[in-house]
């Protein structure tokens, strides 16, 4: 992707992740300091060791296999990035200068490339409310910005944490908001989908229709995400009258 030539904000962006995020820029944290991530990791497994897992019907966390997690071992100027962002978000409110200087960014990225997607949290999760808080402060600022023709996808396990940062939010803020932002809950066990009564609660809570993203450890006829080129498929970011539930394989 182009970049915008006046990058001003104290938050990094992701332009040049390439593969499947082709085209799509993230902001995201890291999860090598995100002490659910680091839980849910835990020693890792080999792809060995988690294929037979899978193989033997079982469904691992797929946090096990973490592409972040090991893209994180050698990435260094990467790891820098996210662990500034990190220290930033997860601790301390961004003022409205900071967060419509990030928006700004953005919404400038978006036209140089005509890319109208963008991604919240592709190595990472929320760590707490504060991050929760300033995504979807963040999130307005670029629907703001960009009249709304931004469509932003945020991926999350940690749902009730960003419910709970719902709830503080204004109505006015959130409202504009579910035209604009998708919610993906990012479903932990290979094979099986986040609850139907998780699922039920965020909508109830969000007041609008989310995606369930569930990995896979076999191709099947509910497979329907080819994990090659997200902006060319854009179904993550494509607002929907109810649930929508993506499967992808496992790698």
């Amino acid at each position: 992707m182009t970049r915008p030539e006046n990058m001003q904000s104290l938050i990094h962006v992701s332009y040049d992740m390439g593969g499947k995020m082709k085209n799509i820029p993230s902001v995201s944290t890291s999860c090598k300091n995100n002490p659910f991530c680091a839980a849910r990791y835990g020693d890792g497994m080999s792809k060995k060791d988690f294929m037979a897992s899978i193989e033997r019907g079982e469904h691992p966390l797929i946090c096990k296999r973490c592409f972040a997690m090991m893209a994180l071992s050698y990435k260094l100027g990467l790891i820098k990035n996210l662990n500034e962002n990190s220290d930033v978000l997860a601790n301390r409110l961004l003022d409205t200068e900071e967060l419509f200087k990030l928006a700004f960014e953005l919404t400038e990225a978006s036209e140089l490339n005509n890319s109208p997607l963008l991604r919240l949290e592709s190595f990472g999760d929320i760590a707490n409310e504060t991050q929760a808080t300033n995504y979807i402060k963040l999130s307005f600022a670029v629907t703001v910005l960009s009249g709304g023709n931004i469509r932003i996808a945020w991926w999350t396990k940690n749902w009730r944490i960003l419910v709970n940062a719902w709830r503080e939010t204004d109505e006015v803020i959130r409202k504009h908001l579910r035209e604009s932002l998708n919610i993906v809950l990012s479903s932990p066990h290979i094979g099986i989908e986040v609850s139907e009564e998780d699922v039920r609660w965020v909508e109830s809570e969000l007041g609008m229709p989310v995606t369930v993203f569930t990995v896979d450890g076999k191709e099947s006829e509910r497979t329907n995400c080819g994990a090659r080129d997200c902006f060319g498929c854009q179904r993550c970011y494509t607002k929907k009258a109810e649930t929508e539930y993506v499967y992808e394989v496992v790698k």
